[in-house]
């Protein structure tokens, strides 16, 4: 069975957009996933790349604690000197593959055409995990802070974890800043009724009632005598008099009608999708 994170990467994707490749100047190409949240200086993953001439570079990272959304991971098992002898599910195994990774453009070419002949669709698996033998694959250990996020789970959960100005910090207070799109909306207002603990309000949220513990996206209305804990709210979502939310993940344009209560749990929060009205 082909591992889940690499099935949209296809072989066919690569192929239909090989025009793209040619047309660029670069000899190498970053493969990255949307899987995989870090604030990665690539430079040093490239420059560590030449150095060793390697023919594919693997991004890893060490983790402590087992979670649920790396049991989706790949392991990485390395010599002294880095160069890749195998991938497996060996979950007893910290040093997780991310998903991303360095390789040599024209090599990338040459192995989707193989993979092709061969009616072989998943180019990391087929393309390069089961030619380790016939490739120079090495692994550049990531040491900063990450999170691994398929699931509704772990979306929430890496959320909750940046309320720690810990993690705050190690993710966004270093260089290169990850920087978003710019919003042309005024500070967030908190008027004489608001109540606000340990949460992440962006620019343009209206706060008139309780917020503790959650993470507003820009735009957010809450009303006077609503309550918000524990919760995720994203874009230009309002919530109205006498709501109250607890574990809850709204999707964008959400609208909560008054005195409606939605309470999820912290491994299963409570999700409305985009756009509705309830």
């Amino acid at each position: 069975m082909t591992h889940p994170i690499f099935q949209r990467v296809t072989c066919s994707f690569f192929h239909n957009n090989r025009d793209y490749f040619y047309r660029g100047i670069a000899s190498y190409v970053l493969i990255s996933g949307s899987q995989f949240i870090a604030n990665i200086d690539y430079k040093e993953a490239f420059k560590y790349h030449l150095e060793r001439k390697a023919d594919v570079t693997l991004i890893s990272t060490m983790i402590d604690n087992e979670q649920p959304e790396h049991e989706r991971c790949l392991r990485i098992e390395a010599d002294d000197l880095g160069w890749v002898k195998n991938i497996t599910n060996n979950k007893s195994n910290p040093l997780l593959f991310t998903g991303v990774y360095i390789i040599n453009k024209d090599l990338l070419m040459t192995l989707v055409d193989q993979c092709i002949a061969h009616h072989q669709d998943y180019f990391f698996i087929q393309g390069i995990k089961e030619n380790l033998s016939g490739l120079k694959v090495q692994t550049y250990e990531y040491k900063g802070y990450s999170a691994f996020i398929n699931s509704i789970e772990s979306y929430y959960r890496h959320n909750m974890n940046l309320l720690s100005e810990k993690n705050y910090k190690a993710l966004f207070y270093k260089q290169p800043f990850v920087r978003t799109k710019v919003g042309s909306y005024p500070p967030a207002t908190y008027r004489s009724c608001a109540n606000v603990k340990k949460s992440l309000l962006a620019n343009g949220c209206v706060i008139d009632g309780k917020v503790e513990g959650s993470i507003l996206f820009r735009g957010v209305t809450i009303k006077e005598g609503a309550t918000i804990k524990d919760s995720i709210i994203m874009q230009r979502c309002t919530i109205e008099p006498g709501v109250y939310l607890e574990n809850v993940i709204l999707d964008k344009d959400v609208h909560i009608k008054a005195n409606q209560r939605f309470i999820g749990s912290k491994d299963k929060p409570y999700v409305v999708a985009k756009r509705k009205e309830m």
